[in-house]
Parts: structure tokens; sequence; C-alpha cells
């Protein structure tokens, strides 16, 4: 089965990859993700994670609402507009030290030169995000 995803969630995995866990949780506490590490969205993010240490197959889309969003309390509070994809939906910074620029759809998109017509592995996505 495959499994569509926001383009901007590849970026997300990859910080879930490179950060460590109290790293991850400080950043979703100071972007407004959540309120503490019980929140149930932290183990929807790490789902993410585990995700990608499987085979399977991807597909990505810009804009819309995926399973990660759906679960994601930015979207439920109304905080997040998935049918404006060119707004930085995450926001500059969630990465942490080191990363610079949006983290959205189109410029993660841009960024890897990903074919949205395509169907990707999970081991295809992580060697184009490198982690």
């Amino acid at each position: 089965m495959v499994l569509t995803i926001r383009v901007h969630h590849l970026e997300s995995t990859k910080a879930l990859f490179k950060l460590p866990r109290e790293v991850i949780i400080s950043l979703l506490i100071k972007n407004n993700y959540i309120e503490s590490d019980k929140d149930p969205f932290v183990s929807v993010a790490y789902s993410l994670k585990s995700l990608f240490r499987m085979k399977q197959d991807i597909r990505l889309k810009i804009g819309g609402v995926d399973p990660i969003c759906e679960r994601c309390p930015k979207y439920r509070r109304k905080d997040c507009d998935p049918n404006r994809p060119q707004k930085k939906i995450v926001g500059r910074g969630f990465l942490g030290g080191g990363y610079e620029g949006p983290l959205d759809d189109i410029s993660t998109r841009d960024k890897y030169n990903l074919n949205l017509k395509r169907t990707y592995t999970t081991s295809e996505l992580r060697k184009i995000a490198d982690f």
C-alpha cells in the first residue's frame, strides 16, 4: 500500500533522525505544537521515524491534509491552513540549529528536486534527504 504524505514531513522526519528526542520535544513545545512531553502528538511525530525505518512506498503531495496533519495540534486548533502550502506551514527554525530557510511543501520539494508524480520508497527518500 502506498502512503501519501505532505512534502514538508520529509524535513520533519529528517529532524527526528538527526536530533535527540529531548531537542525534538523542546522544539515542538517552543513552536506551539504541544504543551508537554506527555502530548499524544509526540508519538504521532515519532511514528514518522518508525515509518522511515521500514520499507514503504510513499507519494508526496503539496497542500491538503495527510495522516500526520490530521493528528497535528496546530491543524486541529486551526493554527495552520493546509490549503495554503506556499506559506511557511511549520515555520523557520523548527529543526533547530543549522537549519535555515522555510519549512514548507514547495520549498522542500524544490530543495530535493522531488517529482510529485512518482512513488518513492522510504530508503530512496532517506538517501535524497540525507538521513
